[in-house]
Protein backbone atom coordinates (compact mmCIF):
# COMPACT_ATOMS: atom_id res chain seq x y z
CA UNK A 1 0.00 0.00 0.00
CA UNK A 2 3.00 2.16 1.14
CA UNK A 3 4.72 1.56 -2.61
CA UNK A 4 1.26 2.44 -4.57
CA UNK A 5 1.10 5.93 -2.71
CA UNK A 6 4.56 6.58 -2.97
CA UNK A 7 4.36 5.89 -6.77
CA UNK A 8 0.90 8.35 -7.21
CA UNK A 9 3.14 10.89 -5.03
CA UNK A 10 5.84 10.83 -8.09
CA UNK A 11 3.47 10.68 -10.85
CA UNK A 12 1.34 14.08 -8.99
CA UNK A 13 4.43 15.78 -8.95
CA UNK A 14 5.86 14.87 -12.36
CA UNK A 15 2.33 16.28 -14.05
CA UNK A 16 3.22 19.45 -11.52
CA UNK A 17 6.47 20.68 -13.46
CA UNK A 18 5.79 19.53 -16.82
CA UNK A 19 4.05 23.13 -17.96
CA UNK A 20 7.62 24.86 -16.84
CA UNK A 21 9.47 22.23 -18.61
CA UNK A 22 7.18 22.36 -22.06
CA UNK A 23 8.01 26.32 -21.47
CA UNK A 24 11.76 26.57 -21.47
CA UNK A 25 11.79 24.19 -24.69
CA UNK A 26 9.45 26.76 -26.00
CA UNK A 27 11.35 29.53 -25.17
CA UNK A 28 15.28 28.46 -24.58
CA UNK A 29 17.11 30.75 -23.11
CA UNK A 30 19.89 32.28 -25.42
CA UNK A 31 23.55 32.21 -24.66
CA UNK A 32 25.61 34.93 -26.10
CA UNK A 33 27.83 34.02 -28.70
CA UNK A 34 31.24 36.39 -29.70
CA UNK A 35 30.84 37.58 -32.78
CA UNK A 36 33.75 36.61 -34.59
CA UNK A 37 35.09 38.51 -37.58
CA UNK A 38 35.53 35.75 -40.75
CA UNK A 39 38.44 35.75 -42.80
CA UNK A 40 37.97 35.28 -46.40
CA UNK A 41 40.72 34.10 -48.31
CA UNK A 42 40.31 34.96 -52.03
CA UNK A 43 40.81 32.58 -54.42
CA UNK A 44 44.41 31.39 -55.84
CA UNK A 45 44.33 33.56 -59.11
CA UNK A 46 46.97 32.54 -62.25
CA UNK A 47 50.23 33.70 -62.04
CA UNK A 48 49.65 35.91 -64.77
CA UNK A 49 46.43 37.00 -64.06
CA UNK A 50 45.93 40.71 -64.61
CA UNK A 51 45.06 42.80 -61.84
CA UNK A 52 41.49 43.41 -63.16
CA UNK A 53 40.51 39.76 -63.78
CA UNK A 54 41.82 39.44 -60.06
CA UNK A 55 39.49 42.25 -58.75
CA UNK A 56 36.86 40.95 -60.84
CA UNK A 57 36.88 37.32 -58.83
CA UNK A 58 37.07 38.82 -55.53
CA UNK A 59 34.23 41.01 -56.24
CA UNK A 60 36.21 44.00 -55.08
CA UNK A 61 34.62 47.51 -56.48
CA UNK A 62 37.37 50.33 -58.10
CA UNK A 63 37.07 53.48 -56.72
CA UNK A 64 36.35 55.81 -59.46
CA UNK A 65 38.88 58.08 -60.36
CA UNK A 66 37.94 62.02 -59.68
CA UNK A 67 37.24 63.36 -63.60
CA UNK A 68 39.92 66.08 -64.27
CA UNK A 69 38.97 69.61 -64.69
CA UNK A 70 37.85 70.55 -68.18
CA UNK A 71 40.86 72.76 -70.12
CA UNK A 72 38.92 76.38 -70.35
CA UNK A 73 38.16 77.10 -74.05
CA UNK A 74 40.44 79.87 -75.62
CA UNK A 75 38.82 81.51 -78.76
CA UNK A 76 41.90 81.29 -80.97
CA UNK A 77 42.39 85.12 -82.23
CA UNK A 78 45.39 87.56 -83.54
CA UNK A 79 46.97 89.33 -80.63
CA UNK A 80 46.19 93.03 -81.13
CA UNK A 81 47.72 95.78 -79.22
CA UNK A 82 47.12 99.87 -78.73
CA UNK A 83 50.47 101.48 -78.11
CA UNK A 84 50.49 104.21 -75.40
CA UNK A 85 51.47 107.45 -75.50
CA UNK A 86 54.04 107.44 -73.76
CA UNK A 87 56.19 103.80 -72.77
CA UNK A 88 56.67 103.47 -69.43
CA UNK A 89 58.23 100.06 -67.44
CA UNK A 90 57.05 98.82 -64.24
CA UNK A 91 59.19 96.21 -62.36
CA UNK A 92 58.12 92.72 -62.58
CA UNK A 93 60.67 90.58 -60.65
CA UNK A 94 63.36 91.84 -57.99
CA UNK A 95 66.93 91.52 -59.35
CA UNK A 96 66.03 90.95 -63.15
CA UNK A 97 66.11 92.95 -66.07
CA UNK A 98 62.62 92.27 -67.46
CA UNK A 99 60.09 94.60 -67.23
CA UNK A 100 56.03 95.29 -67.90
CA UNK A 101 55.12 97.97 -70.53
CA UNK A 102 52.15 99.63 -68.26
CA UNK A 103 49.07 99.96 -69.99
CA UNK A 104 49.95 96.86 -71.95
CA UNK A 105 50.11 93.04 -71.79
CA UNK A 106 53.47 93.29 -72.81
CA UNK A 107 57.04 92.83 -71.32
CA UNK A 108 60.46 93.46 -72.12
CA UNK A 109 64.52 93.26 -71.01
CA UNK A 110 64.92 96.32 -70.18
CA UNK A 111 67.99 97.90 -72.46
CA UNK A 112 69.75 100.06 -70.39
CA UNK A 113 70.35 96.87 -67.69
CA UNK A 114 70.55 94.44 -69.84
CA UNK A 115 73.87 95.97 -71.91
CA UNK A 116 76.95 94.53 -71.64
CA UNK A 117 79.90 96.54 -72.89
CA UNK A 118 80.38 96.18 -76.78
CA UNK A 119 84.03 95.41 -76.26
CA UNK A 120 82.59 92.21 -75.04
CA UNK A 121 82.40 90.93 -78.58
CA UNK A 122 85.67 91.19 -79.69
CA UNK A 123 87.00 87.62 -79.08
CA UNK A 124 83.93 86.01 -80.60
CA UNK A 125 84.02 88.43 -83.63
CA UNK A 126 88.05 87.71 -84.03
CA UNK A 127 87.58 83.84 -83.90
CA UNK A 128 85.09 84.52 -86.50
CA UNK A 129 87.74 86.45 -88.44
CA UNK A 130 90.30 84.12 -88.15
CA UNK A 131 88.28 80.81 -89.21
CA UNK A 132 86.61 82.52 -92.12
CA UNK A 133 90.03 83.88 -93.32
CA UNK A 134 91.61 80.71 -93.00
CA UNK A 135 89.37 78.81 -95.59
CA UNK A 136 90.85 78.41 -99.28
CA UNK A 137 89.11 79.32 -101.59
CA UNK A 138 87.36 81.90 -100.02
CA UNK A 139 83.39 80.69 -99.02
CA UNK A 140 81.07 83.47 -99.38
CA UNK A 141 80.17 84.86 -96.16
CA UNK A 142 76.52 86.45 -95.03
CA UNK A 143 75.81 88.15 -91.36
CA UNK A 144 72.31 88.76 -90.46
CA UNK A 145 71.17 90.24 -86.89
CA UNK A 146 67.96 90.14 -85.32
CA UNK A 147 67.78 92.86 -83.07
CA UNK A 148 64.75 91.69 -80.23
CA UNK A 149 64.17 93.57 -76.94
CA UNK A 150 67.29 92.29 -75.12
CA UNK A 151 68.62 95.64 -76.87
CA UNK A 152 66.80 97.83 -78.21
CA UNK A 153 65.42 100.21 -75.72
CA UNK A 154 61.23 100.27 -74.73
CA UNK A 155 60.38 104.13 -76.39
CA UNK A 156 58.48 105.22 -79.02
CA UNK A 157 61.72 105.91 -81.56
CA UNK A 158 64.82 104.87 -82.11
CA UNK A 159 67.72 104.05 -84.48
CA UNK A 160 66.74 101.94 -87.30
CA UNK A 161 70.75 100.64 -87.00
CA UNK A 162 71.39 99.88 -82.97
CA UNK A 163 75.28 101.23 -82.02
CA UNK A 164 75.18 96.82 -81.73
CA UNK A 165 74.35 95.81 -85.41
CA UNK A 166 77.26 98.60 -86.38
CA UNK A 167 80.01 97.12 -84.10
CA UNK A 168 79.49 93.93 -85.57
CA UNK A 169 79.47 95.41 -88.97
CA UNK A 170 82.35 97.08 -89.19
CA UNK A 171 84.12 94.54 -87.07
CA UNK A 172 83.03 91.13 -88.73
CA UNK A 173 85.09 89.54 -92.18
CA UNK A 174 81.82 89.31 -93.91
CA UNK A 175 80.82 90.18 -97.72
CA UNK A 176 77.46 90.92 -96.92
CA UNK A 177 75.29 92.22 -93.82
CA UNK A 178 71.84 93.31 -93.08
CA UNK A 179 69.28 93.02 -90.06
CA UNK A 180 66.28 93.24 -89.14
CA UNK A 181 64.85 96.73 -89.93
CA UNK A 182 62.24 98.75 -87.58
CA UNK A 183 62.74 102.43 -86.04
CA UNK A 184 59.20 102.99 -83.60
CA UNK A 185 58.09 100.91 -80.82
CA UNK A 186 54.88 99.94 -82.64
CA UNK A 187 56.80 98.16 -85.51
CA UNK A 188 58.96 96.07 -82.55
CA UNK A 189 55.61 94.62 -81.16
CA UNK A 190 54.77 93.82 -84.76
CA UNK A 191 57.61 91.43 -85.18
CA UNK A 192 58.45 90.07 -81.59
CA UNK A 193 55.87 88.40 -79.09
CA UNK A 194 54.55 90.05 -76.25
CA UNK A 195 56.17 88.12 -73.54
CA UNK A 196 59.35 86.60 -75.48
CA UNK A 197 62.46 87.47 -76.54
CA UNK A 198 62.07 85.44 -80.23
CA UNK A 199 60.75 87.02 -83.16
CA UNK A 200 57.32 86.39 -83.77
CA UNK A 201 55.60 84.69 -87.27
CA UNK A 202 56.05 88.29 -88.96
CA UNK A 203 59.61 88.79 -87.67
CA UNK A 204 60.68 85.55 -88.49
CA UNK A 205 58.95 85.70 -91.81
CA UNK A 206 60.42 89.13 -92.87
CA UNK A 207 64.00 87.93 -91.80
CA UNK A 208 63.55 84.85 -94.13
CA UNK A 209 62.98 87.34 -96.94
CA UNK A 210 66.23 89.36 -96.14
CA UNK A 211 68.24 86.21 -95.83
CA UNK A 212 66.69 84.87 -98.86
CA UNK A 213 67.48 88.31 -100.96
CA UNK A 214 70.55 88.98 -99.51
CA UNK A 215 72.19 85.20 -100.32
CA UNK A 216 70.00 84.50 -103.90
CA UNK A 217 69.58 88.25 -104.88
CA UNK A 218 66.18 90.05 -105.97
CA UNK A 219 65.16 87.46 -108.47
CA UNK A 220 64.80 84.11 -106.25
CA UNK A 221 61.27 83.65 -105.44
CA UNK A 222 60.40 83.51 -101.76
CA UNK A 223 57.87 81.09 -100.16
CA UNK A 224 54.23 82.92 -99.25
CA UNK A 225 52.00 82.24 -96.76
CA UNK A 226 48.61 80.18 -97.35
CA UNK A 227 47.33 81.34 -94.14
CA UNK A 228 48.07 82.60 -90.67
CA UNK A 229 46.62 79.95 -88.45
CA UNK A 230 46.20 80.60 -84.60
CA UNK A 231 46.12 77.96 -81.58
CA UNK A 232 43.49 77.92 -79.11
CA UNK A 233 46.68 78.03 -76.37
CA UNK A 234 47.84 80.95 -74.83
CA UNK A 235 52.06 81.46 -75.20
CA UNK A 236 53.61 82.59 -72.33
CA UNK A 237 57.14 83.64 -72.99
CA UNK A 238 60.36 83.34 -71.18
CA UNK A 239 59.50 86.73 -69.51
CA UNK A 240 56.57 85.05 -68.14
CA UNK A 241 58.59 82.40 -67.72
CA UNK A 242 61.42 83.65 -66.23
CA UNK A 243 59.21 85.87 -63.98
CA UNK A 244 56.87 83.79 -62.74
CA UNK A 245 54.40 86.75 -63.88
CA UNK A 246 51.85 84.68 -66.57
CA UNK A 247 50.16 88.31 -67.72
CA UNK A 248 50.01 87.20 -71.61
CA UNK A 249 47.01 87.51 -73.71
CA UNK A 250 48.45 86.13 -76.85
CA UNK A 251 47.36 83.18 -78.44
CA UNK A 252 50.09 81.43 -80.39
CA UNK A 253 50.17 81.77 -84.27
CA UNK A 254 52.27 80.92 -86.90
CA UNK A 255 52.46 81.10 -91.43
CA UNK A 256 51.36 77.93 -92.89
CA UNK A 257 53.08 77.24 -95.98
CA UNK A 258 52.65 75.07 -99.42
CA UNK A 259 54.62 71.82 -98.45
CA UNK A 260 54.99 69.25 -100.96
CA UNK A 261 59.15 69.00 -101.02
CA UNK A 262 60.22 65.60 -99.58
CA UNK A 263 62.63 67.18 -96.97
CA UNK A 264 65.17 64.45 -95.59
CA UNK A 265 66.15 65.71 -92.07
CA UNK A 266 69.02 64.57 -90.10
CA UNK A 267 69.61 66.09 -86.39
CA UNK A 268 73.37 65.10 -85.43
CA UNK A 269 74.20 62.90 -88.45
CA UNK A 270 70.76 60.42 -87.26
CA UNK A 271 67.85 60.44 -89.81
CA UNK A 272 64.83 61.99 -88.15
CA UNK A 273 61.44 61.48 -89.64
CA UNK A 274 59.70 64.41 -87.69
CA UNK A 275 62.04 66.79 -86.69
CA UNK A 276 59.33 69.63 -85.51
CA UNK A 277 55.74 69.11 -84.24
CA UNK A 278 53.74 71.02 -87.03
CA UNK A 279 51.70 68.56 -87.58
CA UNK A 280 50.61 67.65 -84.09
CA UNK A 281 49.55 71.22 -83.33
CA UNK A 282 47.38 71.27 -86.75
CA UNK A 283 45.61 68.11 -85.20
CA UNK A 284 45.39 69.72 -81.29
CA UNK A 285 48.13 67.72 -79.77
CA UNK A 286 49.98 70.20 -77.64
CA UNK A 287 50.39 71.30 -74.19
CA UNK A 288 48.56 74.04 -72.89
CA UNK A 289 50.56 74.05 -69.23
CA UNK A 290 52.05 77.48 -68.46
CA UNK A 291 55.68 76.57 -68.51
CA UNK A 292 55.54 75.40 -72.14
CA UNK A 293 57.76 77.46 -75.05
CA UNK A 294 55.52 76.73 -77.80
CA UNK A 295 58.14 78.72 -80.36
CA UNK A 296 60.39 75.86 -79.43
CA UNK A 297 58.04 73.05 -79.67
CA UNK A 298 56.11 73.79 -82.83
CA UNK A 299 59.46 74.77 -84.63
CA UNK A 300 61.77 72.32 -83.48
CA UNK A 301 64.18 71.54 -80.48
CA UNK A 302 67.78 72.75 -80.38
CA UNK A 303 70.64 70.52 -81.65
CA UNK A 304 74.25 70.98 -82.59
CA UNK A 305 73.93 70.34 -85.84
CA UNK A 306 70.06 70.10 -88.09
CA UNK A 307 70.60 69.09 -91.59
CA UNK A 308 68.34 69.49 -94.20
CA UNK A 309 68.38 67.65 -97.94
CA UNK A 310 65.95 69.06 -100.21
CA UNK A 311 66.40 66.38 -103.87
CA UNK A 312 64.33 68.68 -105.74
CA UNK A 313 67.15 71.44 -105.51
CA UNK A 314 70.34 70.06 -108.06
CA UNK A 315 72.60 72.07 -106.48
CA UNK A 316 73.92 74.71 -103.11
CA UNK A 317 74.92 74.20 -99.86
CA UNK A 318 74.69 76.27 -97.17
CA UNK A 319 76.03 76.57 -93.68
CA UNK A 320 74.58 78.55 -91.08
CA UNK A 321 75.53 79.46 -87.95
CA UNK A 322 73.05 80.50 -85.65
CA UNK A 323 71.26 80.37 -82.30
CA UNK A 324 67.19 79.86 -81.59
CA UNK A 325 66.16 82.32 -84.05
CA UNK A 326 66.39 80.41 -86.54
CA UNK A 327 63.92 77.63 -85.64
CA UNK A 328 60.87 79.28 -88.37
CA UNK A 329 63.34 79.59 -91.70
CA UNK A 330 64.99 76.30 -91.21
CA UNK A 331 62.79 74.82 -93.42
CA UNK A 332 62.20 78.01 -95.45
CA UNK A 333 66.02 78.00 -96.28
CA UNK A 334 65.81 74.48 -97.26
CA UNK A 335 63.59 75.27 -100.13
CA UNK A 336 66.79 77.03 -102.16
CA UNK A 337 69.07 74.59 -101.04
CA UNK A 338 69.90 71.06 -102.10
CA UNK A 339 71.56 71.30 -98.65
CA UNK A 340 71.32 73.28 -95.69
CA UNK A 341 72.98 72.71 -92.23
CA UNK A 342 72.21 74.77 -89.12
CA UNK A 343 75.08 75.12 -86.18
CA UNK A 344 74.23 75.62 -82.48
CA UNK A 345 77.82 76.15 -81.03
CA UNK A 346 75.78 76.25 -77.81
CA UNK A 347 75.37 72.25 -77.91
CA UNK A 348 78.16 70.96 -80.28
CA UNK A 349 80.76 69.90 -77.45
CA UNK A 350 77.58 68.47 -75.77
CA UNK A 351 75.71 66.69 -78.61
CA UNK A 352 78.77 65.67 -80.51
CA UNK A 353 81.89 65.43 -78.24
CA UNK A 354 84.38 67.27 -79.79
CA UNK A 355 84.59 71.32 -80.37
CA UNK A 356 83.56 72.69 -83.37
CA UNK A 357 85.39 73.50 -86.62
CA UNK A 358 84.49 75.70 -89.75
CA UNK A 359 87.15 73.89 -92.29
CA UNK A 360 85.83 70.73 -91.64
CA UNK A 361 81.96 71.57 -91.60
CA UNK A 362 83.00 73.23 -94.96
CA UNK A 363 84.75 69.98 -96.76
CA UNK A 364 82.58 67.69 -95.33
CA UNK A 365 79.28 69.46 -96.10
CA UNK A 366 81.02 70.99 -99.60
CA UNK A 367 79.77 74.52 -98.51
CA UNK A 368 79.28 77.17 -101.24
CA UNK A 369 77.84 79.86 -98.58
CA UNK A 370 77.83 80.24 -95.28
CA UNK A 371 75.40 82.56 -92.99
CA UNK A 372 75.82 84.04 -89.61
CA UNK A 373 72.45 84.28 -88.26
CA UNK A 374 72.16 85.56 -84.64
CA UNK A 375 70.88 87.72 -82.24
CA UNK A 376 73.21 89.59 -79.65
CA UNK A 377 73.71 86.67 -77.46
CA UNK A 378 75.96 84.84 -80.55
CA UNK A 379 78.66 86.80 -79.64
CA UNK A 380 78.22 87.60 -75.90
CA UNK A 381 77.93 84.07 -74.30
CA UNK A 382 80.70 82.20 -74.18
CA UNK A 383 78.67 79.27 -74.62
CA UNK A 384 78.34 80.47 -77.69
CA UNK A 385 81.59 81.86 -78.97
CA UNK A 386 83.54 79.71 -81.84
CA UNK A 387 86.82 77.69 -80.57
Amino acid sequence: MKKILSLLVAVALLLAAMPAVLAKEKNPTKTPVKKVKATVKPKTTKKNASPKATARKMKITATPKPKPSPTPTIEPRLFEEEIPDEIELETVAEKTSIKHVKGMDRMVNDATIYHPELSKMDESIRRYNEALDALAPHIPTFFYYAESSRSHPAQKEFPEDSEKYLYIKERLHADQVDHLKYSTFEQFCQYFYSTDHHWNFRGSYQGYLDVLRMLKGPGEVPLQPKETKVFPVIFYGSYCRNTKQYISQECFAVYLFENDLQLQVYVNDKRKANYDNEGNYLKGRFSTKLNVSHYGSYYGGLHAITEIENGSVEKGSLLVFTDSFCLPLEKLLAHHYSRVVFVILEYYERDLGKACSIKELVDRYQTDQILILANPSLFYREEMILP
